[in-house]
């Protein structure tokens, strides 16, 4: 039996191997947790993801992605176009079809995990390759920053997992660009800012941000080289979309469907009080506070554009987070430079002051991981049984509506709207598919006209609504539904059809 004395020798002499081993642990319980959440029957991982695989049904049907908001089917689709078409090409790649229902979400979701190991392994390569950071404690930032990203959720079935890899490939080819200084990496920064505002709008902060950390070093001809790079590829890109989406749509979909009301209510709730009753406001102050002083030291290297970068990413985060409906998955971008920031600081204390932070660092970990893998586990694994039987009579009830349904009519589910799949079960078919977006911002916000949305209630354009059956049916919004009788059960659902 070993003693307290070797004990303590082999845990001083073996700590690096120890790191490396409970990290690999955590990360390989937190792989497994994520690939059962990408198979789940669970119709809401986060941020109503459900939104992000409507589209891709709508792709595989050969339809639009950005129809008319102000008729039927009353589609919102506030997502700019590259992940949705990324998700259709792997479908198809599968044979998947816009029929399959659950499986587009295994797709949506396995990519979203892709592009968060492809990220967290950038990271890593970032810190250890191009900015020293020693392996061990470069290993152990990228695994924190892969719990985190995971325990927020935001990554795990939405275009936020796709947005924030483009970012880390913009910074990872922007230090290659500063200590080169070769034009060519501001080309492929361009095209990768290109591909990140047509992934997600909140994008366009990107390339304002290297062109400003351009500016701060005097780069003035490397500074015109990307702006007429960068506004040429966008508008291209522009014109491009704009000519597959006539009619305005395109635009009406990305921008008047955003343009929803500052509410500092939200704010504080969703935003503010979340991180503050949180572990993350430590790195995310901590970071900021890093990224400031090195700022304000004047010098010109990689340490001071990336600190550039992580303040004004965190600046624009929080400003449009201001609006109803954010969450603090924007800030994504801006911990991805933080974490960056907070493992060179340490390395460089680490080296001076020749302290061993192993242990608190693997004592950090230890909780997060707790932490992150019950969170995932209690809302997102467990009640599989459940969750299946749920789906299943959610596919009889869209089986049975689409056989009956008239070619011409339509079908409203005002169930639980962020869990279930009917948006994507009743394919084409169902008005208000994005029912969440309608609800907190384009109807009372009066961004859209629904005129016809109302009068198919009326007219019985609308043919069926579905209810959850322990829901008492009354009308939706200004809806008329007097002509609507009581229908059929089918498990916890009950189906109204509209009578004359």
């Amino acid at each position: 039996m070993m003693s307290l004395s070797g004990i303590q020798y082999y845990f001083q002499h073996n700590r690096i191997k120890l790191l490396y081993l409970f990290c690999s642990l955590f990360l390989l319980v937190l792989l497994l947790e994520r690939v059962l959440i990408v198979f789940s029957y669970h119709g809401q991982i986060a941020g109503i993801d459900n939104n992000f695989s409507y589209p891709v049904m709508r792709l595989l049907k050969s339809l639009d992605i950005y129809p008319d908001p102000e008729n039927y089917p009353f589609a919102v689709n506030p997502y700019a176009p590259v992940f949705f078409y990324i998700s259709w090409c792997v479908c198809k790649l599968f044979g998947i079809q816009a029929s399959d229902g659950i499986q587009i979400f295994f797709v949506t979701r396995g990519l979203c995990l892709l592009f968060d190991l492809a990220t967290t392994y950038v990271l890593y390569r970032i810190m250890h390759k191009k900015l020293s950071v020693s392996a061990p404690l470069a290993f152990a930032t990228a695994v924190f920053f892969l719990f985190q990203v995971s325990y927020w959720s935001y990554t795990m079935n939405r275009s936020d997992s796709l947005i924030l890899f483009w970012f880390s490939l913009i910074v990872s080819f922007f230090i290659s660009y500063l200590n080169k200084s070769s034009v060519k990496f501001l080309f492929i920064i361009a095209l990768l800012c290109n591909l990140a505002v047509f992934t997600k709008q909140n994008a366009l902060i990107f390339p304002v941000a290297i062109g400003t950390v351009l500016l701060y070093y005097k780069k003035w001809n490397h500074l015109t080289v990307l702006i007429l790079f960068q506004a040429c590829l966008l508008g291209l890109s522009l014109l491009l979309f704009t000519r597959l989406y006539p009619d305005g749509h395109f635009l009406a979909h990305l921008v008047r469907a955003l343009n929803n009301k500052i509410d500092f209510r939200w704010f504080y709730v969703e935003i503010f009080k979340r991180l503050t009753s949180s572990y993350i406001i430590i790195p995310l102050a901590a970071g900021i506070f890093i990224a400031i002083r090195h700022i304000l030291q004047r010098k010109k290297d990689d340490m001071t554009a990336i600190s550039l970068i992580a303040v004004i990413q965190t600046a624009w985060s929080l400003a449009i987070a201001l609006k109803w409906g954010s969450h603090v998955g924007y800030l994504h971008e801006s911990f991805f430079c933080l974490f960056i920031i907070i493992a060179v600081c340490a390395e460089k204390k680490m080296v001076l002051s020749k302290i061993n932070i192993t242990y608190p660092l693997l004592f950090i970990l230890t909780f997060i991981f707790a932490n992150t893998a019950l969170q995932l586990y209690f809302y997102n694994i467990n009640d599989q049984k459940e969750e299946k039987k749920a789906y299943q009579e959610q596919q009889q009830v869209a089986n049975m509506v689409l056989k009956e349904l008239p070619s011409e009519k339509y079908v409203f589910s005002y169930t639980d709207f962020y869990h279930d799949f009917f948006k994507v079960l009743l394919q084409d078919k169902v008005v208000l598919p994005n029912i969440d977006a309608v609800d907190c911002c384009t109807l009372p916000d009066g961004n859209f006209n629904y005129t016809r949305l109302w009068e198919g209630f009326k007219t019985g354009k609308i043919e069926f609504i579905i209810y959850h059956k322990d829901s008492v049916f009354t009308f939706y919004q200004g809806a008329d539904l007097t002509k609507y009788k009581y229908y059929q059960t089918i498990g916890n659902y009950s189906i109204y059809k509209h009578f004359d």
